[in-house]
């Protein structure tokens, strides 16, 4: 926890699929809402272009970033896709852990969009499928429900989590016990009656006090980090005094 952070935004939200227009603020919201300095992505041209950008601005940032653990604040959570590729590509062992209610993993379009980016990871063979951990999903279709049984991803529904929290804590951070751990939090998990400055937030969701401890076993170990889908223009709830009260330990 006490390791030194380097700080991106990468202000992407047109693969939204209209459902979070606004996101891309989010970057430079956070900025400020944590006194931290950092570096906006310059992101030009097509959705393809823009993830390709994105791809080699995170390669220059993984061979540069040393000992530093990097934070990006997306934007839309398809940037996940992108920057976990390189990091994947640096770390052999390479583990993603996703806190999302939505698994990602719908029917791919032309481009990768926020609604599939993990269906892109696992079809490009980007990770192991055994070292993709999903946590807190409430929200699912058909296909993704398919795609996660055919894929043998490991995930875990809130509900299930909520009747046995404790337990699922140990396997959450069993799976974390590793150097090489990725962590990627769309703000979505939490509670629909906590958190409504996204793109969709189903019913139910994580409590404050479930994701500090969900936060506590696994962002102090994190190699890198990312933080999506969060969108200043929706706040209605003092979501961003949420935001604070949860990740200010972890971002300074």
């Amino acid at each position: 926890m006490n390791m030194e952070k380097k700080y991106f935004g990468i202000p992407i939200d047109e693969t939204a699929l209209g459902k979070n227009d606004g996101c891309k603020e989010a970057p430079n919201f956070l900025f400020d809402l944590f006194k931290v300095k950092g570096e906006i992505f310059s992101l030009k041209g097509e959705i393809e272009d823009k993830h390709q950008q994105i791809y080699e601005k995170a390669k220059e940032i993984f061979k540069e970033v040393g000992t530093s653990t990097p934070v990006f604040f997306g934007g839309t959570h398809d940037i996940t896709g992108f920057v976990f590729k390189v990091f994947a590509e640096k770390n052999e062992n390479a583990k993603l852990l996703i806190f999302d209610a939505h698994a990602d993993c719908e029917d791919a379009l032309s481009i990768t969009t926020h609604e599939d980016f993990v269906r892109m990871i696992v079809e490009k063979n980007i990770v192991k499928v055994e070292n993709i951990l999903i946590v807190g999903l409430r929200h699912l279709s058909g296909i993704e429900k398919d795609f996660l049984k055919e894929n043998k991803i490991k995930h875990f529904y809130f509900e299930e989590m909520d009747s046995s929290f404790e337990t699922f804590l140990k396997v959450i951070e069993a799976f974390c016990d590793t150097k090489e751990l990725y962590v990627s939090f769309d703000v979505d998990v939490i509670h629909s009656e906590l958190m409504k400055a996204t793109g969709h937030f189903p019913d139910n969701g994580f409590t404050r006090g479930q994701i500090r401890e969900l936060l506590s076993i696994t962002l102090p170990g994190a190699k890198a980090i990312d933080l999506v889908e969060f969108n200043p223009q929706k706040i209605v709830l003092n979501e961003d005094k949420l935001l604070f009260d949860l990740f200010n330990k972890y971002f300074k």
